[in-house]
């Protein structure tokens, strides 16, 4: 059965055009349960039809995206396809996002959040290891496969996770910290989900994001002029939002990783670089 699983996984990776990485056996067996438990038939059936008719989908979809896409076309793709199940559930096995997960967590106690929201939250794993940790944490996603899934994993959970779609009001300075991982390349309109983040945030609350702004996949031509962090700051600036610095392992942290002590983040700096490229960015809502 493990091997089994590593192979669907492994032709899902392919099919998805997902990049290989190192993976954790045992979370791609946990998401595997979970998968057979929502669509309750076996792994091996569910790698057969719903994720074998989505990947056939998908590659037919991202051809249009990666061609000039309306504004339709984008949401559309959003609100339909399961890819953002499948391919975010494989994810959650590989060995960079187990250590974002942490990264994040330490983040939290680092500018003291008590109530955060993940923006974009996909298959919903920061959600749930922010609540195991002890934060509340929201969740907001476009409404489709990939909202419906993330809402039966919070309750097969037995958490209490508030859940938003992307055309809900979010309640005015509500939260500590927003994350959002992955998600901006993706946004049609960009400006207006940072007004929306930024309403939302506390005076003196953070929003820490991660960003790839390149032109592959589905991530969108319009917003490539952010890849510049300037003009990315900039952006973020107009909605009160000022760049604090970029989020990373503190030298003692990454030490002790080295000399095998542990094997996640402990303690975080900011450093005042300013890069995206694989890094957490970190804004400070003031009004000053």
């Amino acid at each position: 059965m493990e091997q089994q699983v590593i192979e669907l996984f492994e032709q899902l990776r392919k099919d998805l055009r997902i990049d290989p990485c190192p993976m954790d056996t045992d979370r791609l067996l946990s998401v595997a349960k979970e998968l057979e438990d929502y669509y309750g038939k076996p792994f091996s059936e569910v790698a057969a039809g719903p994720i074998q008719q989505l990947c056939t989908e998908d590659e037919e979809i991202h051809k249009t995206l990666e061609v000039s896409p309306t504004e339709s076309q984008v949401t559309g793709y959003y609100s339909t396809t399961s890819r953002y199940v499948f391919g975010n559930l494989y994810l959650e096995g590989a060995s960079f996002r187990t250590q974002a997960r942490h990264f994040l967590i330490q983040a939290s106690r680092k500018f003291r959040v008590k109530r955060a929201l993940d923006f974009g939250g996909g298959s919903g794993d920061l959600c749930v290891a922010l609540r195991k940790a002890g934060l509340e944490c929201d969740y907001l996603d476009v409404p489709g496969p990939t909202l419906d899934f993330a809402k039966w994993r919070f309750q097969s959970k037995g958490l209490d996770v508030r859940t938003y779609t992307n055309e809900e009001t979010l309640p005015a300075g509500h939260y500590d910290a927003v994350y959002a991982t992955d998600v901006f390349e993706h946004l049609w309109d960009l400006g207006g989900a940072i007004a929306k983040i930024a309403a939302a945030i506390k005076e003196g609350g953070v929003l820490i994001s991660y960003s790839t702004f390149t032109h592959e996949g589905a991530h969108l031509e319009k917003n490539l002029q952010y890849a510049d962090v300037p003009i990315f700051n900039r952006m973020l600036a107009g909605h009160g939002l000022r760049f604090l610095g970029q989020l990373k392992e503190s030298r003692w942290s990454r030490l002790g990783s080295r000399l095998g002590l542990w094997n996640q983040p402990k303690s975080l700096r900011l450093s005042f670089r300013e890069k995206h490229g694989g890094n957490y960015l970190v804004h400070r809502k003031t009004t000053n």
